[in-house]
């Protein structure tokens, strides 16, 4: 016995969703606005750190300000800003 898709079965699948899946992405959606807020996350308003320094030879970034040489390749780094 096989059951038939009638035109009501793509109905019946929209109305599942609507009914189960989408309040659990909205409640989702909402504790990790919540939790965004909480932890002082702000994303217009965002610390992107120190400005990298890219070694011209190699063109590796190198995040320790305090580097004189490029760790990769041994080439002198650009002045830090």
């Amino acid at each position: 016995m096989t059951a038939e898709a009638g035109p009501g079965a793509c109905l019946t699948t929209v109305a599942v969703f609507l009914l189960l899946v989408a309040p659990l992405v909205l409640m989702f959606r909402a504790i990790v606005r919540l939790a965004r807020q909480a932890y002082g996350f702000d994303p217009q308003v965002a610390d992107d750190g120190p400005p990298l320094r890219v070694c011209t030879r190699c063109h590796n970034s190198v995040l320790e300000p305090d580097f004189d040489h490029c760790p990769y390749c041994g080439a002198a780094l650009p002045a830090a800003q």
